[in-house]
């Protein structure tokens, strides 16, 4: 809908629209696109049952409660966040992934364990998340403001960002947040810890500044040495006003299940990159948030639209 509005309000009525997918397709594609199978002679059975007028909404909310649905979009987030098996802590933090999608847990709060958390991967699973890049602030920074921003900070580490608004002082701004993460042996041979120190600073090796940790939109924040400063992070990124942690996540799912963002790359989202429907990614950004960050409300959203 919303994008027929925008062909109209620009003029371009002689839009041609591709033909809609008739029930059985839409059973395959909504199958393959939620659990990562086809459907089977049984699904067939009782979809041709269900009442042609609601069949599709029924067939969405069926998927949304089958046990195949944690396992496939186990696999979307174990390519977001870069989950290696043979990591340290890498099966442990895929089963938590997979276990939090089964619960429901909402993004926000899945994003909170994953840049905050403290503890051994075996009693803490999260912890993997920063066991993975052996807790190094520079290239933590990086991967955390693509991951849950869709911002390609990483960019900006020699130099001022060239295409966008970041600067080489945020970049070690950013890392300042992740600079007191420390790994510690454990009572095992294999296992590690992970804990925030109260000292450690990231200096900017062109200026030589020693820097405060940064929050994008909000500038250089001090924080007390008793307090982490990754739940200080944490807790700016998954605000009900940051527009970059919604969007990005909303845009990544139409991705999946749409084979191509509303902004493409699905996490490069830089002025020079805007998306293609600026009312449609509000739309599922902020009703995302609404939602209370439930990813299937976005799959809902997308899945009973014409344009799915």
């Amino acid at each position: 809908m919303l994008l027929s509005v925008d062909n109209r309000a620009g003029g371009n009525e002689g839009v041609v629209y591709g033909q809609a997918l008739d029930d059985l397709g839409f059973l395959r594609k909504a199958t393959v696109d939620m659990v990562g199978r086809i459907p089977t002679y049984a699904d067939i059975q009782q979809f041709q049952q269900w009442p042609p007028a609601k069949r599709r909404s029924m067939l969405v909310d069926r998927l949304m409660d089958d046990k195949g649905y944690a396992d496939r979009w186990t696999v979307f987030f174990a390519d977001m966040l870069r989950i290696r098996s043979r990591a340290e802590g890498g099966n442990r933090l895929l089963a938590h992934v997979h276990k939090s999608i089964e619960s429901g847990k909402p993004w926000d709060t899945m994003a909170k364990e994953l840049i905050a958390a403290s503890g051994s991967a075996s009693k803490t699973p999260s912890v993997g998340f920063l066991l993975a890049d052996d807790s190094e602030p520079m290239t933590m920074a990086g991967a955390t403001a693509q991951i849950f921003m869709g911002v390609r900070l990483a960019c900006a580490q020699c130099h001022n960002h060239p295409f966008e608004r970041w600067t080489q002082d945020n970049y070690y701004g950013l890392a300042a947040v992740f600079t007191r993460v420390q790994r510690q042996p454990g009572a095992r041979p294999d296992e590690l810890f992970i804990s925030s120190k109260r000292t450690g600073e990231v200096t900017q090796p062109r200026t030589g500044q020693t820097m405060q940790p940064w929050l994008p939109g909000k500038g250089y924040v001090a924080v007390a040495n008793d307090v982490d400063r990754r739940r200080v992070f944490a807790d700016w990124l998954t605000r009900r006003d940051n527009r970059w942690f919604a969007r990005v996540e909303a845009n990544r799912i139409w991705a999946a299940v749409m084979g191509r963002g509303i902004v493409e790359p699905a996490d490069d989202l830089n002025l020079a990159n805007p998306p293609s429907n600026e009312a449609l990614m509000d739309h599922l950004a902020k009703g995302f948030v609404a939602s209370g960050y439930d990813m299937k409300w976005v799959h809902r959203e997308i899945m009973n639209s014409d344009t799915y």
